[in-house]
């Protein structure tokens, strides 16, 4: 439906993050226009093998996803970067790169995914609850340091399971 209300349609690609050398566009700039232009890059995204693992470098990927669509010519369409993980913070690295993004008009979204594995520290006493994680969760930490922008919003995934249909929702 948001894709029929516009009729220039929506541009859209694809991007795996995992640590700060592991960003990859899985799916390159297509135009979305319809329900079947849609479905294909659905489709090719679904079938695409997952190109990253490890560790999560939230704010390079921010960071780079931003320039993606500053590379782009747009002419004067509405940027937005949608983000999805389960990265439970990152130090207020996210909170500086996001402010330099908004400041060059691009909205960002996200769709926190709370899990609930247990972690050990690094001295082995204590643990965490990824989606407890810090003084307001998972959420707290993308309401604070991810999402920014016109229209910025946030829908969250209570754990992997939830993930398609929060992301039907978002």
């Amino acid at each position: 439906a948001a894709i029929a209300r516009n009729p220039r349609g929506v541009a859209v690609a694809y991007v795996e993050f995992s640590d700060e050398n592991s960003v990859m566009m899985v799916k390159g700039w297509d135009l979305l226009t319809d329900s079947a232009s849609a479905l294909a890059f659905g489709n090719a995204v679904a079938m695409a093998p997952r190109s990253s693992t490890g560790n999560t470098a939230l704010s390079n990927a921010i960071r780079r996803a931003a320039d993606l669509l500053l590379a782009g010519n747009f002419d004067g369409a509405r940027l937005v970067i949608d983000v999805a993980s389960d990265h439970p913070g990152d130090g207020g690295q996210s909170a500086y790169v996001r402010q330099r993004i908004v400041e060059a008009g691009i909205t960002v979204n996200a769709l926190p995914i709370m899990t609930h594995n247990r972690a050990g520290s690094f001295d082995g006493r204590t643990t965490f609850v990824n989606g407890q994680w810090g003084l307001g969760g998972i959420v707290g930490f993308y309401r604070e340091n991810v999402i920014a922008g016109p229209g910025s919003f946030l829908v969250e995934a209570n754990d992997y399971g939830d993930f398609d249909e929060a992301l039907k929702r978002k």
